[in-house]
């Protein structure tokens, strides 16, 4: 049986050379399963890692657990940096709320955008997380992306993220922050 459904939500306000952005979603979670992550290596189309007795690794399937209930969003649909990018690996059995503010600039023939958002993200099934809790954390991010020629761009970014206690303990997992520079050049 499955039972497993999601549903994002992208929206943008601009104002001149404001913007807001907010973007939302949820993803259901296997409250029998601890399936934190999603599969890279796995035959099958299963795209948790599951672990414990509901799961045979040599086989590749679920032994008692005849309920999916677990949605695994696609690994390309980007909401943050380090939590379901890097941690995670996908939106799964979760819920997101990221706002966002920016500003965009136009001169000489280039267009630079600067963006401050924030991330908050909670498990639905908190039974199915390493801490049995039900808040993961925050994460706050700033990007810069510079538009230099018409096929040329300039993306600066970070984030810092505060995990909480569906991630295990805090103490133990400490801030964490990444940074990125990117430069697309289009042909």
């Amino acid at each position: 049986t499955i039972r497993s459904f999601a549903g994002a939500l992208r929206a943008k306000y601009q104002t001149g050379p404001f913007f807001l952005r907010l973007d939302s979603g949820f993803a259901t979670g296997d409250p029998e399963q601890n399936t934190l992550g999603v599969r890279s290596n796995s035959k099958s189309s299963q795209a948790a890692f599951p672990e414990g007795e509901y799961y045979d690794e040599q086989n590749d399937s679920y032994r008692v657990n005849e309920t999916w209930e677990q949605f695994v969003f696609h690994r390309n649909f980007h909401v943050d940096r380090i939590l379901f990018r890097e941690i995670v690996g996908a939106v799964s059995n979760a819920a997101y709320l990221r706002p966002a503010i920016g500003y965009e600039l136009d001169f000489a023939g280039m267009s630079l955008e600067s963006e401050i958002s924030a991330t908050a993200s909670w498990s639905i099934a908190p039974e199915a997380t390493p801490g049995q809790e039900r808040f993961y954390g925050v994460e706050t991010g700033l990007d810069l992306r510079l538009q230099v020629l018409p096929t040329t761009h300039i993306h600066l970014g970070g984030a810092l993220f505060l995990p909480n206690k569906a991630l295990g303990d805090p103490n133990d997992l400490g801030t964490i922050w990444t940074g990125q520079l990117d430069l697309f050049v289009q042909y």
